[in-house]
This record gives C-alpha cells, structure tokens and sequence, in this order.
C-alpha cells in the first residue's frame, strides 16, 4: 500500500495526546461498496425460493404473537409488566402513561400505565422511558 493511502494524525484530547497511526483511507468505490453489491447477492445467500416470495428464508426459535386489536395487546402487555424483573424498556412518540391496559378502568385501577411501572420500579425494576419526538408533537 503506498505510504500516501496511510493516513497519520495526532488527535489532541483534554489532558492527554492521543496517536492515530496507520489508518487506511478508503476511495470512493470502498466507501460506497454496501451500494454494488454484486448482481447474484441474493442467489448466494438466498439460493430457493422463499414463502410469500420474501427476501429471506423463514427461520424457526422466533417468540411472536399476532394480536386483533388493542385490548389483546394490552392485556398481554400487563402480565409483561407485572412479570418483568430485570427491567422495562419503552420506546414510543407519544406515550400516555395514564392508559389502562385492562378495561374497564372501574375494576382494573392498578393496570394504569403509570402505576403499573411505578410498581415495577418499587420492586427492583429499571424502568427506560425514551421519548422520539420528531418535530413539535409534544
């Protein structure tokens, strides 16, 4: 590799100099290699033709449910939540945590969202909340 492809720097971080030697620099058509993949990529990961006509074979060991409607979900998602003992990851844009996930509301106070964590976090849980708010939704 000619010595010009090596590209040498000296990075300087608060308190200490940090040395980056004998990194490579790429060209153009290394960089945007993910973009030709070659013509038969598909017959070689992918040699039968697959149910539904998918990109991808199926493959077994997956743990999936399909649900109707929201009641369903929910009340899976409260055994989730009152199973759960490590912690409780929720990702959502707009997340209401005063939703009940069992109905009605008048017999199932403690399925609150909000009070359904709350108990988890007494219990030893780590609750995650991230909020994606994308543009001015909130």
């Amino acid at each position: 590799m000619p010595f010009n492809d090596i590209i040498h720097a000296n990075i300087g971080v608060p308190g200490q100099d940090l040395h980056v030697d004998g990194v490579r620099k790429e060209d153009d058509d290394e960089k945007h290699s993910h973009t030709h993949l070659s013509d038969n990529y598909d017959e070689l990961h992918f040699p039968s033709q697959n149910r539904y006509g998918s990109f991808a074979p199926q493959r077994a060991g997956n743990d999936a449910k399909w649900y109707i409607d929201g009641c369903g979900y929910f009340w899976a998602l409260s055994i989730a939540v009152e199973q759960a003992q490590h912690s409780i990851w929720i990702m959502d844009w707009w997340l209401s945590p005063e939703v009940y996930l069992r109905r009605p509301p008048s017999r199932f106070q403690r399925y609150r969202l909000d009070r359904m964590l709350q108990a988890a976090a007494v219990r030893g849980v780590k609750v995650e909340i991230i909020l994606n708010n994308v543009g001015n939704t909130v």
